[in-house]
């Protein structure tokens, strides 16, 4: 009698799923839809899994579409992020511009103020003269969107605006008597009663440099300049 057994079950086999070794990737996934699909469509026994291979098919399908379309919406709120904190730097300008000619109209009838939509601030302590405390611990770092940085300091007691500047650092290469970057924006700079400022609109991965004073009864002198990097 042959030691063989007789009517043995097939031998049981593991479908590959991905990388031997280490988590499958995308790729790797969608080069073995494809193999599957080709293997499905040139073996004898292909007919039996045309509705796996088909799945497959139309995984391979959507997930490329997909793929295509991602860029673009990547861009798209890319931009509109740096739109939106564009717009959010602007408002400030705005309403810092407003509650100023506000308070010109009024005045020193707060009742006109008032009828304006402009709260009035709390009046200062009579110890409080002469120019504003300079801010302190200011930081400039990289903002969320390509172009952009972020700026911040610390508010002195009774301070309640500010007024502050970005510099361009001079590049390592300019040719030689091109003229060094000015404070932007110019004049007073940008005026925020926050103790943040987004800067946009700045080249790719600039080196620049920030500076911030305090408007008390008199504006405060700038604080040190700090350094920092936009994205």
């Amino acid at each position: 009698m042959s030691g063989k057994k007789k009517n043995a079950a097939p031998r049981q086999v593991r479908a590959k799923k991905g990388t031997s070794g280490k988590k499958s990737t995308v790729a790797d996934k969608k080069a073995l839809g494809a193999k599957y699909v080709a293997a499905q469509g040139a073996s004898p026994s292909g007919a039996k899994v045309a509705t796996e291979a088909t799945a497959v098919g139309a995984a391979l399908s959507t997930l490329s579409t997909l793929e295509l379309a991602r860029p673009p919406l990547v861009a798209a709120l890319d931009k509109n992020t740096g739109d939106t904190l564009t717009a959010e730097t602007t408002l400030d300008g705005a309403l810092d511009g407003y509650a100023r000619a506000s308070a010109k109209v009024a005045g020193t009838d707060a009742s006109v103020l008032a009828s304006l939509g402009v709260d009035e601030v709390a009046k200062r302590s009579a110890e409080t003269t002469g120019p504003a405390p300079v801010p302190t611990d200011a930081t400039l770092k990289e903002g969320k969107v390509s172009g952009s940085a972020l700026g911040k300091w610390k508010r002195p007691p009774q301070v309640g605006a500010f007024q502050a500047q970005y510099k361009l650092e001079p590049l390592p290469n300019a040719p030689a008597g091109t003229p060094a970057p000015d404070w932007m924006p110019p004049g007073d700079g940008f005026a925020t009663t926050k103790v943040e400022w987004v800067i946009t609109g700045l080249p790719p991965a600039a080196a620049l440099r920030l500076r911030v004073r305090a408007i008390g009864a008199e504006v405060g002198p700038w604080c040190d300049e700090v350094l920092g990097k936009a994205r």
